[in-house]
């Protein structure tokens, strides 16, 4: 019996790898979104803390004695600080985002290649057992004729 043979079957594992790689790529950029959005826990936990840590500053402060001014100062300033850099990583999100849908784009444009050379692959191998399946039963008719007529020749001989 011969064996199925797929002519495009270098296309095919191209377009399995181009899709590995762009697979490859959305997981990068899904770490980097990750890292981005851990950053930006990390300050809003760091702003709520200063801004805790100001309050109980400000309400600890003794009628006579007033308040720690410089100490409060340097509160406001880590607040302000913290609060830019988690605007810029906001912002790194953003552009983040924007990376992971033109990647998710690719890969789904990838998948669809692929998809489409499996198809035909898939067709092209029904058409090919089909094929096979006809020459084996010519082949058995073949057979099933040659011992009719040999038959008949013996039955013939034999009388």
């Amino acid at each position: 019996m011969s064996r199925f043979v797929f002519e495009l079957e270098s296309v095919l594992a191209l377009r399995q790898r181009q899709e590995k790689d762009r697979q490859r790529a959305v997981a990068a950029i899904q770490r980097e979104r990750v890292v981005i959005e851990e950053k930006i826990s990390g300050y809003q936990r760091q702003i709520a803390l200063a801004k805790q840590a100001m309050r109980a500053q400000l309400s600890s402060a003794s009628p006579a004695g007033g308040v720690a001014v410089s100490s409060v100062r340097m509160e406001a300033v880590a607040v302000s600080h913290m609060m830019v850099l988690a605007q810029r990583a906001v912002l790194d999100l953003a552009a983040v985002h924007a990376r992971l849908e033109a990647a998710r784009t690719e890969l789904v444009r990838a998948a669809t290649a692929r998809k489409a050379v499996e198809t035909l692959r898939s067709r092209r191998f029904e058409r090919w057992r089909l094929e096979q399946s006809r020459k084996e039963t010519a082949a058995m008719d073949e057979i099933g004729s040659l011992l009719t007529d040999r038959r008949r020749r013996e039955a013939e001989g034999t009388t």
